[in-house]
């Protein structure tokens, strides 16, 4: 999903594949779905903090290699927490797109560049939703 061999990022995700994906969930929202700017921007904090998680303990092990696979758990469970947030009679619901995006995108990260990448997309996602979201 986010890279487009085992090297390098696909500099369409963080134009028009992010900016498509911003306006589904403008899509959804218009709908009656309740995708707000504040649920997009927790979620991606969440992600950033396990982006911090990794530099920390990068830092702090002498082998860097295993700080991924300290943190790549409570990346899938990013995936749980979607599905919870997207469940029926949930006052806050998520909509089911964004559900599916973040399991396809957790889905799609096997290694620590893989969630540098989704990192970016998830980046410009926020990006795009924040400058056509109604206020």
């Amino acid at each position: 999903m986010v890279r487009k061999d085992s090297k390098y990022l696909r500099s369409e995700l963080l134009s028009k594949e992010s900016e498509k994906f911003a306006e589904e969930l403008l899509e959804d929202k218009i709908k009656g779905k309740s995708m707000t700017s504040t649920q997009l921007r927790r979620y991606y904090g969440e992600v950033k903090n396990l982006e911090r998680q990794l530099i920390s303990l990068k830092i702090n092990k002498e082998k860097k290699e295993e700080a991924w696979f300290s943190i790549e758990p409570m990346v899938k469970l990013l995936k749980a927490k979607a599905s919870y947030d997207t469940r029926e009679g949930k006052s806050s619901r998520l909509p089911d797109s964004f559900k599916n995006f973040i399991h396809s995108a957790v889905n799609s990260i096997e290694t620590e560049d893989d969630f540098k990448a989704f990192l970016k997309f998830f980046e410009a996602c926020v990006g795009y939703y924040s400058a056509i979201a109604p206020k």
